[in-house]
């Protein structure tokens, strides 16, 4: 299983009864004072994380970033190791290569 945090996991969400509104309040509590045992990352943590192949085609990433709110995401080896990230802007990056390199090909 893999986890992630993420600046979402970090970041205040005001909706009321929210559990990242819940865990934000923590986060305020902890900085105030301090704690003898101190706070852990798997407190704040997003768990059951998405992947991605390092050989998956860049267009199937669009729906992951377009539909599930996605900002970046992990990427493994064949032997599911991290390899790096990809981020939403690596994505525009590729695509707009990709459209570019099609258009000089055409010319």
């Amino acid at each position: 299983m893999r986890h992630l945090v993420t600046r979402a996991d970090l970041a205040p969400v005001r909706r009321r009864g929210s559990l990242r509104e819940s865990a934000w309040r923590a986060i305020e509590r902890i900085a105030r004072r301090p704690s003898p045992v101190p706070p852990v990352v798997a407190s704040l943590m997003t768990t059951d994380v998405c992947t991605v192949k390092t050989s998956t085609a860049i267009a199937k990433l669009v729906p992951m970033f377009a539909h599930f709110g996605h900002h970046h995401i992990p990427v493994v080896n064949p032997r599911d190791q991290l390899a790096g990230m990809i981020t939403e802007t690596d994505l525009i990056s590729g695509l707009y290569r990709q459209s570019f390199a099609g258009e000089r090909k055409s010319a």
